[in-house]
C-alpha cells in the first residue's frame, strides 16, 4: 500500500517540476509584467548593422544578437527574451526566478542543483544522455556568471547547450543557447559576445499579469468513474500521472504560469470517515511540510459531494509554494484535489482554483 506521504510529495515535485524546468529548456519561468508607473531610462545603444538589440517584453533586460535573428512573439512565452536563429537551429532565451518563492538561504549552487535534478527528472529516457563538456566563468552586466555547456543525445539527434546562471538582489538569472546538431566553436563565440551585451535595467520582483482565458471542460476517467473538471484552454494534460495499486491520481499543468493541479482517489479503505481521512493526511502529509500554522479548514459542498477545503504554504525542495487542497467523500473514493503555485502568485489565483474545483464532478461509465 502506498504511503500517504507519497501523494503529496509527488504532488508537489510535479509543482516544482513546472515551475522550474523551464529554467533550462524554451519554456522558462519568468515574470513578465512591469511595476505599474514606473519610468526606466534606457541609455542609447551604439548602432551595429550585423547585430540587433532585444529587449524584454517591459524593458527589463536587454540582449543584442545577430541582425537576422526572430524574436519569438507567441502568447504563451513566458522567457524574458526568447529568440531563434534564422534557420532555426539556435535558439537563446533568458530567464528569471525570484528569490522570494525559494527558501531564504538559497544561493547559486543550490539553484543549479534544483534545476539539474529536475532535469534529470524530466530526461529520464535511456535514449538521452547529458554530457558535460566544460564549464568556465564570464562576467554578465557585472555579475560574475557560472557557465556550463553539455550535450544530450536524443535518439539519432544531439543537441548543445552553453548555459550561464548568476544571482542577483532579487532574482536568479539564466540565459542559454540552444544548437541542433552539437555545439560548435562559432556557438561559444556567439554566446560570449551575447553575454557582454546583456543588461538589466531594473531586478525589483513583479508580478505576472494573469490574462484571463475561457473555460474549457477537461476529461479524465479515474477508478470507474469518469472525473471531470473545468479548467482555462491553457492548461494541459500532465503526461507523467501515475497508477499504483491502491491509489490513482491525474494532473494538469498551466506552464505559463506555473500552476499544476493534481487530483487523487483514495479508496474508502484509507478511513472510515471523511473527518478520519482529512485528519490523517494533514498531520502526515501536510502539517510536516507547512511553513505557518494551518488555518481552520472550511466546509464545502461540491456538485453533491460534501468535503473541506484548505489552503496552504510550503516548502518542498528549496521552493516555496501555495497550495489550496479540497477533500471531497464520493461514494468510492476519498477524493483530493490539490492546486498548486508559487508562494507569491497564490493569493492571487487562490479565487481562480476555487472557482476551478467548484466543477468538479462524476457520472458512472456506460
Amino acid at each position: 500500500m502506498i504511503s500517504t506521504n507519497k501523494i503529496i510529495q509527488v504532488t508537489l515535485v510535479t509543482g516544482i517540476i513546472v515551475a522550474i524546468a523551464g529554467c533550462t529548456t524554451s519554456n522558462t519561468n519568468v515574470e513578465n509584467s512591469f511595476i505599474e508607473n514606473k519610468e526606466l531610462e534606457i541609455p542609447m545603444q551604439e548602432t551595429n548593422p550585423n547585430r540587433q538589440t532585444i529587449y524584454s517584453k517591459q524593458k527589463e533586460v536587454q540582449v543584442t544578437l545577430p541582425s537576422e535573428w526572430k524574436t519569438g512573439d507567441e502568447p504563451n512565452s513566458i522567457s524574458l527574451v526568447h529568440a531563434v536563429s534564422s534557420d532555426g537551429s539556435k535558439t537563446l532565451n533568458m530567464s528569471r526566478y525570484k528569490r522570494s518563492d525559494l527558501a531564504s538561504k538559497i544561493n547559486l549552487t543550490d539553484y543549479i542543483g534544483i534545476q539539474q535534478e529536475i532535469k534529470n527528472t524530466s530526461t529520464d529516457s535511456p535514449k538521452k544522455k547529458e554530457r558535460l563538456l566544460r564549464t568556465s566563468e564570464v562576467t554578465i552586466d557585472g555579475y560574475t556568471s557560472y557557465v556550463k555547456e553539455t550535450e544530450m543525445d536524443y535518439d539519432s539527434s544531439q543537441i548543445g547547450y552553453i548555459t550561464a546562471y548568476f544571482e542577483s538582489k532579487h532574482h536568479f538569472y539564466t540565459i542559454s543557447l540552444e544548437s541542433n546538431g552539437g555545439l560548435t566553436e562559432e556557438d561559444r563565440i556567439l554566446f560570449e559576445e551575447t553575454a557582454k551585451h546583456v543588461r538589466i535595467y531594473h531586478d525589483e520582483p513583479t508580478d505576472t499579469l494573469t490574462v484571463e482565458s475561457t473555460l474549457e471542460l477537461i476529461d479524465h476517467s479515474l477508478n470507474e468513474s469518469a472525473s471531470q473538471i473545468s479548467l482555462p484552454s491553457s492548461w494541459t494534460v500532465d503526461p507523467q500521472y501515475s497508477k499504483e495499486q491502491e491509489f490513482k491520481f491525474s494532473g494538469f499543468l498551466n506552464t505559463f504560469d506555473n500552476e499544476s493541479v493534481m487530483i487523487a482517489r483514495y479508496p474508502k479503505s484509507f478511513g472510515t470517515t471523511l473527518t478520519k481521512f482529512y485528519s490523517s493526511m494533514v498531520k502526515s502529509s501536510i502539517e510536516p511540510y507547512s511553513l505557518k500554522p494551518l488555518p481552520a479548514p472550511a466546509s464545502v459542498e461540491i456538485n453533491g459531494f460534501k468535503g473541506f477545503q484548505l489552503e496552504n504554504y510550503s516548502e518542498v525542495t528549496k521552493l516555496k509554494i501555495g497550495e489550496l487542497y479540497t477533500f471531497l467523500d464520493t461514494p468510492k473514493d476519498f477524493v483530493i484535489i490539490i492546486f498548486t503555485s508559487k508562494a507569491s502568485r497564490f493569493e492571487r489565483v487562490k479565487p481562480d482554483y476555487i472557482k476551478y474545483t467548484q466543477t468538479y464532478r462524476e457520472m458512472p461509465l456506460k
